[in-house]
């Protein structure tokens, strides 16, 4: 088998984050700057390196209860390559989170009126935001 691990956020504007300078850098004390998600570490044999980096990671924080979990898991399902996804392959996601997840139509609130285009916009980091 392989695994990986990702991280998710929420949408990084108004009004899911504070866009206050100094709290989009550190939201609450000694949490991590929000984002829309991470591949933190793409799919691999190496077990040792997914404790590690589930051991490693650091909270973050945003303004509202719903999360962007959904734009996490279409990220995860789309960026085949990113992820490390084999052809041919059955592909198992957990989806773990302390709270609910934005509706289609949310970011409205936030200025995001195009809708999700299905595609993989993970940058060179691995980030999407």
């Amino acid at each position: 088998f392989r695994i990986g691990f990702g991280s998710f956020v929420d949408k990084t504007v108004m009004p899911y984050v504070s866009t206050v300078p100094k709290k989009l850098q550190e939201p609450c004390s000694k949490c991590a700057a929000p984002f829309g998600y991470k591949n933190v570490l793409p799919l691999t044999t190496q077990t040792g390196s997914f404790t590690r980096e589930l051991n490693e990671q650091a909270i973050s924080g945003n303004l509202d209860a719903p999360e962007g979990g959904f734009d996490a898991m279409m990220q995860v399902a789309v960026c085949t390559q990113q992820i490390g996804w084999r052809n041919g392959s059955t592909h198992l996601l957990v989806f773990s989170t302390d709270s609910s997840f934005h509706y289609a139509g949310d970011g409205k609130l936030g200025g995001i009126v195009t809708p999700n285009d299905g595609r993989c916009h993970l940058d060179d980091d691995m980030m999407y935001t």
